[in-house]
């Protein structure tokens, strides 16, 4: 086509051949507009668009060679499309003037979901690009790429990918995801570049369950890349739930085992000016920051935290946060809590425990042997005094029978036992009736 048109497919499938280098449609100039078409079973490429304006709505293009391709100075709009199945790219874009698209998806396509690549501004809004064979996005030479709430999810390489050769690229990316791809969440080192050429700014974008790093936009062993993609973030959530904040700057951040750790810590690739601020959410009142550097872990402190966070600002290393509490007392880089104290009752000043098998003294323990104060003296109930000599036991008289083990028991006029008062007792009984004897006896003289 080569004129102003416009096409209202009306629900309708162009459908091609299914088998050789086919195009469905072609708008080499003038301004073309699609509606409510689905395009299929195109072997080459489904739309190919030369030069001019170009604009696609409601409409489905799935199952042909490449999706969308897009050549030379060109303007295009695209409003809720699906590009999906496609054997190559869902769309693709080459020296564009101006690219927009709203609420599409580019999804399970046998290339990469979008590439931005030659030049113009991009603006992508509200648009899925998941589970396609390369990258979800790639974003190159000459392009300035306007993100918002973009999911980006299930691509076997990287999320998004940022490359060039020799020109600047400008990646703005917020409010979206990066998620379970197969590379990094975000590559900045593919192909060569100048310093400062390559930048990226992101607000509010998760990106977690990646199977490489978070962000590889530096990488120092490198010199070719001459420093890599410039990085700026705000509220960029990792795995692990770490959230951080930081000015621009070359770095590469990712999470990943390390030795003497049960959970990944967050590893940070930089210089000496770098500087990450990490908000690590900790679930309890109080947190602690470990270092892993040459070989050993070495603990930054404790923090108090606010709704079982903290934050911190950090350079380059891994870096793990443990939860501090009372039960645990100071935890490990492992995540294991130090070995608990052993209980034990804490004692009272004057107040003895209560052990039945050792009782205090003055409390009914039995005597020892030898364990009387040897400053008090015997009395007239203990021992015999001086020059008297004991009467002999008789029965009856309360004194103890050898042959009954010692007993104290004694006999009362009525033949009853009761208890008796011990050998004290019977001595004194023994002197009073000595003395009522002779007394008797000197009254009968």
């Amino acid at each position: 086509m080569n004129a102003d048109v416009q096409i209202y497919g009306n629900g309708h499938t162009l459908e091609g051949p299914g088998d050789g280098d086919t195009v469905g449609i072609r708008a080499e100039s003038g301004s073309v507009r699609i509606f409510d078409i689905t395009l299929t079973s195109w072997d080459g490429i489904a739309i190919e668009h030369i030069r001019g304006e170009f604009r696609i709505e409601d409409s489905v293009v799935r199952n042909n060679g490449d999706g969308y391709l897009r050549k030379r100075r060109a303007v295009t709009d695209i409003q809720n499309v699906e590009f999906t199945n496609n054997d190559g790219t869902g769309v693709a874009t080459r020296y564009s003037k101006g690219f927009r698209a709203h609420d599409i998806v580019a999804s399970n396509n046998g290339g990469t979901g979008i590439s931005l690549w030659g030049g113009g501004n991009a603006v992508v809004t509200s648009s899925e690009f998941n589970n396609n064979d390369g990258n979800g996005l790639l974003i190159g030479d000459r392009v300035t790429a306007e993100l918002s709430n973009v999911e980006v999810n299930g691509n076997d390489h990287s999320g998004l990918t940022i490359s060039s050769s020799q020109y600047a690229v400008r990646v703005s990316m917020d409010d979206s995801s990066i998620t379970n791809n197969g590379g990094d969440g975000i590559n900045g080192l593919s192909g060569l570049t100048d310093e400062f050429k390559r930048q990226i700014t992101l607000e509010n974008v998760n990106i977690q369950g990646n199977d490489g790093k978070t962000i590889t936009a530096y990488d120092p062993s490198d010199t070719e890349l001459e420093h890599g993609t410039l990085v700026e973030a705000t509220d960029v959530t990792l795995d692990g739930g770490l959230t951080v904040d930081f000015d621009q700057q070359f770095v590469t951040l990712g999470t990943k085992p390390v030795e003497g750790a049960t959970t990944d810590a967050l590893n940070i690739t930089g210089n000496d000016s770098t500087a990450i601020t990490t908000e690590f959410h900790v679930g309890a009142d109080t947190g602690e920051l470990w270092l892993r550097a040459d070989g050993e872990w070495e603990n930054h402190g404790e923090y108090g935290t606010s709704n079982g966070a903290f934050q911190e600002t950090l350079g380059e290393g891994a870096w793990i946060a443990n939860a501090v509490t009372q039960e645990s007392g100071s935890s490990t880089p492992s995540g294991t809590p130090a070995p608990e104290s052993v209980d034990t009752p804490e004692s009272t000043p004057g107040v003895q425990p209560n052990n039945p098998s050792s009782p205090a003294p003055g409390a009914g323990a039995p005597r020892t042997p030898g364990s009387e104060d040897p400053t008090t003296p015997p009395t007239d109930t203990d021992t015999p005094r001086s020059g008297t000599s004991p009467p002999s036991p008789t029965p009856g008289d309360g004194t103890d029978d050898p042959g009954t083990g010692g007993s104290n028991a004694s006999t009362d006029d009525s033949g009853e036992s009761s208890p008796g008062d011990g050998t004290g007792f019977t001595g004194l009984a023994a002197l009073i009736a000595l003395l009522s004897t002779t007394l008797l006896v000197r009254r009968q003289r």
